[in-house]
């Protein structure tokens, strides 16, 4: 929902960089709301990049990108974990220990929805 004044926008957009850290604002607007948002944002002195939303296969993509790029596939097997891994080895395949990684990730996130341009664009 849009805040009602630009204070309140930039109160809510400071939450996303803190203690000088630089960080982006995302606003998802449905087309009956963009004025508003526009009249906010000018209010402000900011200057949005208005660009359509990700498809449902682009986050995907990103999701499995983000995986493979994942520092942990880097990281040697710790003492502490190396009797648990083993026991992991033995009792399961390669696709069944891969596929337990996809699901575990996937249930940290929300599934990607799709919104279409039309929605979000005059």
């Amino acid at each position: 929902e849009l805040p009602s004044s630009s204070d309140a926008l930039l109160h809510r957009s400071g939450r996303t960089g803190r203690a000088g850290r630089k960080g982006v604002s995302a606003v998802i607007v449905p087309v009956k709301f963009r004025k508003k948002a526009e009249r906010l944002l000018k209010w402000a002195k900011v200057t949005p990049d208005w660009v359509s939303p990700p498809s449902a296969e682009d986050v995907r993509a990103q999701d499995a990108a983000r995986l493979l790029e994942d520092p942990a596939w880097e990281t040697p097997v710790a003492e502490g974990e190396a009797e648990m891994v083993a026991r992991l080895v033995e009792a399961f395949s390669p696709e069944q220990l891969a596929a337990a990684v996809l699901r575990a990730g996937s249930a940290q996130r929300s599934a990607p929805e799709e919104i279409s341009a039309g929605d979000m664009t005059p």
